[in-house]
This record gives C-alpha cells, structure tokens and sequence, in this order.
C-alpha cells in the first residue's frame, strides 16, 4: 500500500501553488496517505539566491532525492506524482531507490505519475528531445524567451508563459506565479539509470494544451516502453497545468494507482 505521494513541479513553477488544488482534492479522497509537495532550488533562484551547483538539473534532481531517500528508508511505499519538466528529475532522482531495486527492504518508490511531462532517457536532455521531435514533424521552433544572466546560470524569465501553458487556467493568481528557472535545467544531459525498472502511469493532455501537443507526450511514452520501461497510457482533455486545471479529475486518477498498488 502507498503510504506516502510526493509531488514534483515544473519548470518556474512553484510547488506549493501548483498542487494545491490537487492535494485539497486528495486529502479528502485518501486522507490517511500523507502528501509531500517539493518546491524545487532551481525555481525563483534568482530571488532566492539558492545554490544551483553544479548546475540546475542536478540541483533540482539531488532535491528530490533528499526528499525520496528518508522515506524510503523509513520502510515508506512512494508515488511520486510530477508535472512537463519536473518528471525528468525525478525519475533519476529514483535511480536506487525503487522499491524493485531494494531487495529485502520494506520501502521504495513503486510508481511515479507523470503529468504532461517530459521524460528523457539517459545521456538525453529536456529541450532536446523537444526540439528533435519538432524538427522530425516539421514543427516551428519554439520562439526565444526573455533571458537573465544571473551568476553562472541564464535564466528564463516565463513573461508571458501563461498564455500558452496556462489557457485554461483561470486563477490570476495562479497565472501570474510563474517565476525564473535556469536554462540548465532543460540543457543538462541526465545520468544513467536503468529504464527497465521504470514504472510509469502518463497522463497526457490533449487537445487544448499549447504548450505540449498531445503527440509529442505520446511519442515520449512510447520511447520509454520500447526502451524496457513499463508504462501506462491515459488522456484527458486539458491544457498543459492539468492538475490545476482537472485537480478532481486528476486527484480520482492518482487514487486509483494508489489503489493499484499492492506493495
């Protein structure tokens, strides 16, 4: 049984705001497991001065370990549930620690929720596996975002982002919380892992996500299952912040891998 979800958010998006609807949701619907919402360094970093060495990815995916690590090792079966970006780190901040790879031990991570997202196979990277797809299906470049030295680090600075990525958004609040992300995030090549002992639920939005065609997470998925990972399907009809946009229906889809689980 799943006793603990941790949540992973995406590029200048801030955890807490982000999943905030959805926990609400889940907490009513599966009140006995406990829920964990990252916000991860690279974020606002700029603003919070946080120490991105070396390099944002490797920031971010050694946050998420830090988070997974002591839970597991206190016998805990883990979901994590991840959203556009942030499935990449946190598939590799898995690596050791699924539950399959932990023999005679209690605790691991047994599925990770991937909402929207990227999902980059070892030595790729996030923009580059959206660029060559773009460039296979004779799909225009993304256009250039505003960028801001800071440090070491180019960042992007998401003006504008939610016109695209938040179409079916409705909070201005929540609109408006976009914040800087390092360039590295998207450019550092992930480490090895072993992809077969990936377990992975995707749910793709389609139709009106701007940001992300619905092909594109397909085409991801797909990749994954013919790379040896074990991955499940699933669309709904969303624009790319689905667990704000959908958080019920979202919140009734995790609940049922929970209650897949039989760990």
């Amino acid at each position: 049984m799943i006793s603990d979800i941790i949540f992973v958010p995406g590029i200048c998006s801030v955890g807490s705001i982000v999943y905030k609807a959805l926990t609400e949701e889940l907490e009513k619907i599966i009140p006995s497991t406990k829920l964990h919402i990252i916000d991860l360094p690279s974020v606002d970093a700029i603003a919070t001065n946080a120490n991105l060495e070396p390099n944002g990815f490797q920031a971010d995916l050694n946050a998420v370990g830090a988070q997974i690590k002591p839970l597991v090792d206190a016998g805990k079966s883990v979901l994590i549930v991840a959203h556009s970006y942030g499935g990449t780190p946190a598939l590799y901040a898995s690596e050791g620690l699924w539950k399959t790879q932990r023999t005679g031990q209690t605790g691991g991570v047994v599925k990770i929720a991937l909402l929207s997202s990227s999902l980059a196979l070892p030595g790729g990277t996030v923009a580059g596996d959206r660029e060559a797809w773009k460039k296979s299906n004779g799909q225009p470049e993304d256009p250039m975002p505003q960028m801001q030295q800071h440090g070491k680090e180019l960042f992007i600075i998401p003006t504008g982002f939610e016109h695209a990525w938040m179409n079916d958004v409705t909070d201005e609040a929540i609109r408006a919380s976009l914040k800087p992300s390092p360039l590295s995030t998207v450019l550092t090549p992930t480490p090895e892992a072993d992809v077969k002992i990936w377990d992975i639920a995707y749910l793709a939005t389609t139709d009106i996500d701007l940001g992300m065609a619905e092909a594109f997470q397909k085409h991801l998925a797909d990749r994954a299952r013919e790379s040896g990972a074990k991955v499940q399907y699933k669309t709904i009809k969303s624009g790319h912040f689905v667990q704000v946009s959908h958080a019920k229906e979202v919140a009734e889809w995790v609940q049922s891998l929970v209650g897949d689980s039989s760990e």
